[in-house]
């Protein structure tokens, strides 16, 4: 006996998700790699023609895997962070004769490696092999093996070559090394927690149209690039009454915050990072707003035709403050009954600037 198993709206979007939750989350673990450089300089030195022939060769091939890593991700957002180990022992340097500062030394070979990274950067943009070029930071990293002059003296001063010195010296050792990082920031990462308002404020709208918004045909489709975040619901049911009834079919992907107070109603949603992820996965390095009618059956006249309020915020991941980006009366026209998909405007993929439209920017 065959078994009829029905799905909601919700079981199917609850699929979907949980689908492109494991995506994102293979993307995420699976684009990051170490690579160690085996070998390093000897004491005092960082110069590139100073590297010992055996380093220098493990380099080239190491610098080969970076090359085969960007290629294969050519548009992703990475950064490379070149990790330099120094240890706590007292660093002079060989090359200009002089004494150096703890990390000094860490920080001079790193700018090294760097140089000949972005070397390789250069050759790959030049062949068009990579179109987003990744960060290139220096960390360096002073050890944690403690030195003691006194006792360092005790043990290696007469003899450099006993076994107990050694000892001491490949403690020290250890804390001496140069790795690489490279870590693809997850798409969506940069717009995670974007906020996104569609109001209408009968105040602001008084200073650009002549007439006010008394309806409760006030229903829109808010779309990403094509995904359907959510729905605005501007509907008003008379001066003073809030809130609107609830219209049924009403899909919201990222939750809805909605303020009412009669005369103004607000919709705000906050992009969480699998919503962005799929946002950004739809695009080519660029954000895409639109808003759509939606007709309800039992209304002759439709969705009115006034020009919704926009405003765009940034999280800025530094000040841990919102930006706004845009803010304004798009420059559109809208058609009464009409469920026809109008673009408001284009920013690039991390929402800092404006690539088309969003006209009248009072940001």
């Amino acid at each position: 006996m065959k078994r009829i198993v029905k799905l909601t709206e919700q079981d199917l979007y609850r699929i979907v998700k949980k689908v492109i939750s494991e995506q994102i989350r293979t993307e995420k673990e699976g684009k990051s790699k170490t690579i160690d450089i085996t070998g390093n300089w000897d004491a005092g030195y960082y110069s590139y023609d100073k590297l010992p022939d055996t380093v220098k060769k493990d380099f080239k091939v190491k610098l080969g895997e970076i090359s085969n890593f960007l290629t294969e991700n050519p548009t992703a957002d990475i950064t490379l962070t070149i990790e330099v180990g120094e240890s706590q022992l007292p660093n002079y340097d060989k090359e200009k004769n002089k004494s150096l500062n703890t990390g000094d030394l860490a920080k001079f070979r790193g700018e090294t490696i760097k140089t000949k990274i972005e070397s390789e950067l250069d050759n790959l943009q030049g062949k068009g092999l990579i179109k987003n070029r990744p960060t290139v930071n220096i960390k360096p990293i002073v050890g944690s093996t403690e030195y003691n002059k006194s006792e360092y003296q005790k043990v290696c001063g007469s003899n450099l070559n006993s076994s107990e010195c050694k000892s001491l010296r490949d403690l020290f050792k250890k804390d001496q090394f140069v790795r690489i990082q490279m870590s693809v920031k997850t798409k969506g990462e940069c717009i995670g927690n974007l906020r996104v308002s569609v109001e209408y404020n009968r105040e602001k709208h008084l200073t650009k149209f002549p007439t006010v918004h008394n309806c409760n045909e006030g229903i829109f489709k808010v779309l990403m690039n094509g995904v359907w975040i959510g729905t605005a619901n501007l509907n008003n049911k008379g001066e003073n009454q809030t809130p609107p009834e609830t219209v049924s079919g009403l899909f919201q992907k990222v939750p809805v915050v909605r303020k009412v107070d009669g005369k103004n109603r607000v919709c705000t949603w906050t992009l969480d990072t699998e919503t962005a992820s799929e946002i950004l996965s739809k695009g080519q390095n660029s954000i895409t707003l639109a808003i759509q009618g939606i007709n309800v059956k039992d209304r002759d006249k439709g969705v009115h035709a006034d020009v919704p309020y926009v405003t765009i915020e940034r999280y800025d991941t530094k000040t841990k403050r919102y930006v706004v980006v845009y803010k304004g009366f798009p420059n559109i026209t809208l058609k009464r009954g009409s469920e026809q998909v109008t673009t408001l405007g284009s920013l690039d993929a991390c929402a800092t600037k404006i690539i088309s439209k969003f006209e009248n920017n009072e940001a």
